[in-house]
């Protein structure tokens, strides 16, 4: 089944099966991803989003939280066309050393649209300060 999205300024794009890649238990960049539509053939998105739950986050000597980046690219090893196509770092609201151990689950959005067209290959970069660590789960989409 089919969903159509609407971008502002872009118009419409409909994101089929094979769209939509969940992953889970990520620790560092996510492997290369690969948009792939009924009967198994490529498929590229021109408009990519993800969802991204960082459900651990320990402070090592870090002195800042983690940064994550949604990439897309031409090829699996994303040395094609690379785009950055959305970049965040959480904020807790809280001073980084104020918090030991393990910090609060949070959650947080990506999205962006490709901007020279449909990019095939998909991953979440992440960026760990010092010694912190984490654990997220993501949901990438693409339309």
């Amino acid at each position: 089944m089919a969903m159509q999205l609407t971008a502002p300024l872009h118009g419409d794009f409909i994101s089929g099966p094979g769209m939509v890649i969940p992953l889970a238990d990520q620790t560092a960049t996510t492997a290369s991803q690969q948009f792939v539509g009924t009967g198994g053939r490529n498929v590229a998105a021109q408009w990519i989003s993800a969802i991204v739950m960082l459900k651990s986050f320990t402070v090592g000597t870090g002195t800042v939280y983690p940064m994550f980046a949604l990439e897309a690219a031409d090829n699996t090893g994303f040395t094609t066309n690379r785009r950055r196509i959305a970049q965040t770092q959480p904020l807790l609201l809280e001073a980084i050393a104020a918090i030991p151990g393990t910090n609060p689950i949070t959650t947080f959005f990506l999205e962006g649209v490709c901007p020279d067209g449909g990019k095939n290959w998909v991953r979440i970069v992440v960026l760990f300060n010092g010694t912190s660590s984490g654990v997220f789960d993501v949901i990438i989409a693409g339309a």
